[in-house]
């Protein structure tokens, strides 16, 4: 049987969630909960009308944020963080599910961009200064992290306007399957039906299709591969 605080919590889930919906959503659209939002998501910034799009039917909790868990108990901040400052977008095209401990950053003019059919585990971190694309049928294991910028900027000594590491878009196509711990870095992109291994880092664009990427930084380790859960 649920315990009464299990039950406490989700009803605290679907008020919070609610109230984040109506940022963004009219009442009728909004009541169904498309975004069903854990209590634990830290919200920083003002989300605002067009901060968040949903290009998909409007159905009950469709977009999972910060609710699932894997079973064998993962440790870390039980909080989850969500940033989007006010030129900044997230763009969802149908189900999807980031679970426990997630964090998108999204900064002035950058973009998150989510298929259909989207899972990711425990803990992941997605930062975005200009475009993240995420493709449909996407699964993503626990601690990944995506981002399109370094964080900080290096300029060359001789000339200090020219900033040598600009951002870089992001580019992860449909039907890929990224292990734990993988990182993808700026300018990194992923051709369809492909996997990322465990603990590999991605940092330049891989074309190839059907292909198992590992290493740091990662290259083609077998070709000619399908995947399926």
């Amino acid at each position: 049987r649920m315990r009464v605080k299990d039950i406490f919590i989700k009803v605290v889930d679907c008020i919070y969630s609610f109230w984040f919906d109506l940022h963004f959503l009219p009442f009728k659209d909004a009541v169904k909960i498309p975004v069903y939002l854990s209590h634990n998501t830290k919200i920083q910034g003002k989300i605002k009308k067009d901060s968040i799009v949903i290009n998909a039917p409007i159905k009950s909790r469709m977009i999972s944020l910060g609710i699932s868990e894997a079973t064998f108990g993962l440790q870390g901040d039980k909080h989850s963080y969500l940033m989007i400052q006010p030129e900044g977008k997230i763009i969802f095209n149908g189900t999807c599910v980031f679970s426990k401990g997630f964090s998108f950053r999204v900064f002035n003019g950058g973009t998150i961009e989510v298929g259909n059919n989207v899972y990711f585990n425990q803990y992941s971190n997605i930062s975005v200064h200009t475009k993240i694309h995420l493709g449909n049928d996407l699964l993503a294991g626990w601690n990944v992290n995506i981002r399109d910028a370094d964080g900080h900027a290096v300029y060359d000594l001789i000339d200090m306007n020219n900033r040598t590491n600009k951002d870089k878009e992001v580019f992860v196509g449909n039907h890929v399957w990224l292990a734990s711990y993988v990182d993808i870095l700026k300018g990194a992109s992923i051709a369809d039906d492909s996997i990322v291994a465990y603990r590999a880092c991605i940092s330049k664009k891989i074309v190839e299709k059907n292909v198992i990427l590992g290493g740091a930084p990662a290259r083609i380790i077998k070709r000619n591969i399908a995947w399926h859960i």
